[in-house]
C-alpha cells in the first residue's frame, strides 16, 4: 500500500466514506481558486462534520507530512 493510499484509508477510517472524497468524484469547482495558480487535482476533498473531525483530519495529515490547503 502506497503512503498516498495509507492517508486515504486512514481519513475514511476516521470521517467516514461520505466524507472523504477521492479521484474523479471530486467536482471541477473544487479545483482552482482565486490565487491565480494553475489548477491541481487534491488527493482528497473532506468534508468534516464538526471541528473534532477538523482536528482529527488535521492531525492525520500532520502525521503523514501531508499540507492541508
Amino acid at each position: 500500500m502506497t503512503e498516498t493510499a495509507a492517508l486515504i484509508d486512514r481519513l475514511v477510517e476516521k470521517l467516514g466514506a461520505v466524507q472523504v472524497i477521492v479521484g474523479d468524484a471530486i467536482e471541477a469547482r473544487y479545483l482552482k481558486d482565486w490565487s491565480g495558480v494553475p489548477e491541481g487535482r487534491p488527493l482528497a476533498l473532506l468534508r468534516p462534520k464538526n471541528t473534532a473531525d477538523v482536528a482529527a483530519a488535521l492531525a492525520i495529515c500532520h502525521g503523514f507530512g501531508t499540507p492541508v490547503v
